[in-house]
């Protein structure tokens, strides 16, 4: 929609060969919604910073680069909005995941999960963890350094908090589980 920014792919596979908040490595805005698949047309081939909002939903739904691969296979920073709904799993190979902005992670019926290779670092914004989904740091912790960690799903892995970092559980659908223990100075 040229109005509002938004891009919304509901089924099949959209391809926009020049997109202008696409630069390199890093989408700068708008939105986008995708529950079929979306490709994008960049030299590189793999997105590492997310300053728009994107909203995986569904287990197909993919945001790819010009090959037809997941360009998200590298995401290292998110400073927009990141969403996955609806079942969806997104890997990321990096040894660092540094979100300052909003990541949620399932929608609470349907779980999904957020794995990162290495550390996962929270220095502002809110991480989301809904019933029945996962963040999951496989090499190393999930470190809230500022903003918010919240939600009734699962953190797999140690889960560290210092500075103004918050830990919360979201009450109504059950506790933030913690799968590998916590240490720190939020709660």
């Amino acid at each position: 929609n040229h109005t509002t920014g938004e891009i919304r792919v509901d089924t099949g596979t959209l391809l926009v060969p020049t997109l202008t908040n696409l630069s390199s490595d890093t989408l700068t805005g708008g939105t986008y919604f995708i529950t079929g698949a979306l490709e994008l047309n960049y030299a590189g081939g793999s997105l590492v910073t997310n300053a728009a909002s994107i909203t995986l939903n569904g287990t197909i739904s993919a945001l790819l680069n010009e090959h037809g691969a997941n360009s998200l296979g590298s995401l290292a920073t998110n400073s927009g909005t990141l969403s996955l709904l609806g079942g969806r799993t997104l890997s990321s190979s990096v040894t660092t995941f540094t979100n300052t902005g909003i990541v949620s992670i399932g929608d609470g019926t349907a779980g999904s999960t957020l794995t990162i290779a290495g550390r996962y670092v929270q220095t502002t914004g809110t991480t989301t963890v809904a019933n029945l989904s996962v963040l999951a740091p496989t090499a190393s912790t999930a470190t809230i350094q500022g903003g918010l960690l919240d939600g009734s799903g699962t953190v797999n892995g140690p889960l560290a908090t210092s500075g103004s970092g918050t830990v919360e559980d979201n009450g109504t659908t059950g506790p933030l589980m913690l799968g590998n223990g916590y240490s720190g100075t939020g709660v």
